[in-house]
């Protein structure tokens, strides 16, 4: 009996261990810290609302004449990076590209975003999005949260 009772205890344990009990719980990645509805600053006229979820996201233009829908492949909210695969577009939109690795500076609500060619590395963000003080950086945006 008490070898039934010990054999039963290790199953249970090592089935929670593994994930298999009810009451285990396992987290493979933290949720998008940029999850939300932000509003494009500049530093060009395209503008557009960018809405994020945890597996996409959406640049929408104000006026309604573009749009391109992303599938957010990773993210890493300890390191500020993200990879969009493209899923579609009408319009002329933007960003232009089938592939996208991206890295932004969170900063009270306000949200500068870096995107770069292909899935391979990741660039440094500008919190201004320009060099110099005037010169605007390539596929660099500035977002406030709404």
């Amino acid at each position: 009996m008490l070898i039934r009772s010990l054999a039963m205890v290790m199953t249970l344990m090592t089935m929670t261990l593994l994930g298999c009990g009810g009451s285990s719980t396992t987290s493979t990645s933290d949720p998008f810290e940029l999850q939300g509805s932000w509003l494009y600053l500049g530093p060009w006229d395209g503008e557009h609302t960018l809405k994020i979820t945890d597996g996409s996201m959406v640049f929408t233009a104000l006026a309604g004449e573009w749009s391109s829908n992303w599938t957010i492949q990773n993210h890493d909210n300890g390191v500020h990076h993200f990879q969009l695969v493209f899923k579609s577009g009408t319009g002329t939109y933007s960003p232009s590209g089938s592939n996208f690795s991206g890295t932004y500076d969170l900063n009270s609500g306000m949200l500068a975003m870096q995107l770069a060619d292909g899935l391979g590395s990741y660039p440094s963000v500008q919190p201004t999005c320009t060099e110099n003080g005037s010169t605007r950086i390539r596929n660099c945006g500035l977002y406030m949260k709404q």
